[in-house]
């Protein structure tokens, strides 16, 4: 599949309430609708799952903008130490803000984390639909999960990240240790996901059934607990979470038109 020519990205900044710039890439292609992309934790608008859906949407001439977060791994400004749920939804509400006059509806893609922003930025401002991908329902569950698998006590060991302030989270794209601060966990418990009953705007959930990251079972929660009737959810064979295999990456990208298809977008 090979993007049609004629609408080129744009590559744009914008600057959020602390003042940091937002890097944002923006292809244009009609005022009709828009897709809003969200990475994933450590990722950026060049992560493999945004990547490849923003190409096939630039290959159905639907309008997009593809997010860097701040305080991430990517071209927005900030420090790692400094990334939260909270900054991040804050972020996307200056790139919806910038956008949404601008269009007649606006559709959300997240990817992983980028579920989480997406659908709590959902609960809280009009959007038409969403497309998520590898969602999980409590990131926090995961946390304290992953935290029982490496240490056993799950308790000492948030007291141990609390006590030293930050906890080495390991990039395996450029094999560097980032400090995540202990107010990331702490920012968690702003975010109730049962809320997600609240959310009403048409949905799509996109899972592998053997995520290593993200349990399968978590995004079946997230699909159950919406409260929209109008959802569908997508299950892809044998995926890793970044769906960067070619037998994982053609299967993401039928799942995708058939989730942009359920939301009413594609043109023949």
């Amino acid at each position: 599949m090979e993007e049609k020519r004629g609408k080129p990205k744009v590559k744009r900044y914008l600057h959020n309430q602390q003042g940091l710039k937002i890097h944002h890439v923006e292809h244009h292609h009609d005022d009709k609708q828009l897709f809003i992309l969200s990475h994933g934790f450590t990722g950026s608008s060049n992560s493999h799952v945004i990547a490849s859906l923003r190409k096939y949407l630039n290959h159905k001439e639907i309008s997009n903008v593809s997010v860097d977060f701040t305080n991430n791994l990517n071209d927005s400004d900030g420090s790692f130490r400094d990334h939260t749920i909270t900054g991040e939804i804050e972020d996307l509400k200056v790139v919806y803000d910038a956008y949404r006059n601008r269009y007649e509806r606006i559709y959300l893609i997240g990817h992983s984390m980028g579920c989480t922003v997406s659908a709590n930025f959902a609960l809280q401002n009009e959007v038409d639909g969403l497309l998520l991908v590898a969602p999980p329902f409590s990131i926090r569950d995961i946390i304290l999960g992953v935290a029982k698998a490496t240490y056993g006590d799950v308790k000492a060991a948030l007291a141990k990240w609390e006590q030293e302030k930050t906890f080495p989270i390991y990039n395996q794209k450029d094999q560097t240790s980032y400090p995540l601060a202990y107010e990331f966990y702490r920012d968690l418990s702003r975010f109730n996901p049962v809320d997600y009953q609240g959310i009403q705007a048409r949905s799509v959930i996109i899972y592998s059934n053997e995520d290593p990251v993200v349990p399968p079972s978590q995004s079946v929660r997230l699909f159950n607990t919406l409260g929209t009737q109008e959802k569908k959810i997508l299950e892809v064979a044998s995926a890793p979470h970044s769906f960067d295999t070619p037998t994982a990456t053609e299967a993401l990208i039928q799942a995708g038109e058939e989730a942009v298809q359920f939301l009413g977008l594609v043109r023949t």
